[in-house]
């Protein structure tokens, strides 16, 4: 945190308190039984200044990044002197000289016929105690110089849970990729879908992919796999 208030995020991590112990072979968490926890974050590179602060914050959940339990936890912390922070602190210089590259923009110049767009909403259903999270991700349509080919790529996410109910998580996933040079085009187009219950998590796909309107290749799956701890 700076002086003035502002923060950022520097690292996480997520730890499954199952899987404390091993991945392999997890272990349930018994209520009330204090246990010893080791969590690592994240590797990065971060300068700390003058006056900055350094703030550790724990949370139960993490959604949509993290699916929930099946059922709502709480955590207690034991503060004390055996709760620390490890920060690794880099050796050496902290300036480097580097000379300038003999090409400042080495990279082509693509000609765009589609603007590219970003999205990222929440919304609550009031009504039906519901959050959604939308994700869209177009890169627009742009043509590589030399030869014509034009790409398009345009992903769709949703993530949705219901305020009371852990087992209500949900996600939806669209991916559409389009090609094109000329009179020729192809494009594919991939759906998943994932719910779950206590015992399993439940994940659906299908694949399709055109040349120019027709229909040349589908694939469908759908898979359940036991949480198994999670």
């Amino acid at each position: 945190m700076h002086p003035d208030g502002l923060s950022h995020r520097v690292a996480w991590g997520v730890l499954n308190l199952c899987h404390r112990e091993s991945n392999s072979a997890p272990s349930a968490v018994v209520p009330g039984e204090w246990m010893d926890v080791s969590l690592n974050l994240d590797e990065c590179g971060y300068r700390f200044g003058p006056g900055q602060r350094i703030r550790v914050a724990v949370s139960t959940n993490y959604w949509p990044m993290i699916l929930p339990p099946p059922g709502d936890v709480s955590l207690e912390l034991a503060l004390g002197p055996s709760t620390n922070v490890v920060l690794p602190i880099r050796a050496g210089g902290d300036a480097y000289s580097m000379s300038t590259p003999g090409v400042t923009d080495p990279l082509p110049v693509y000609q765009s016929h589609r603007p590219s767009a970003s999205e990222r909403t929440v919304e609550t259903d009031l009504n039906q105690g519901v959050t959604r999270v939308r994700v869209l991700d177009d890169t627009g349509e742009d043509e590589m110089p030399g030869h014509g080919l034009r790409t398009r790529h345009v992903h769709q996410d949703c993530w949705e849970i219901a305020h009371d109910d852990p087992l209500s998580a949900k996600s939806s996933t669209q991916f559409i990729s389009w090609m094109s040079r000329g009179a020729w085009s192809v494009r594919t187009e991939s759906e998943s879908h994932f719910h779950c219950d206590a015992e399993n998590f439940y994940v659906r796909a299908t694949v399709r992919a055109y040349e120019g309107d027709a229909l040349v290749s589908e694939r469908e799956w759908a898979h359940k796999v036991a949480r198994d701890h999670m």
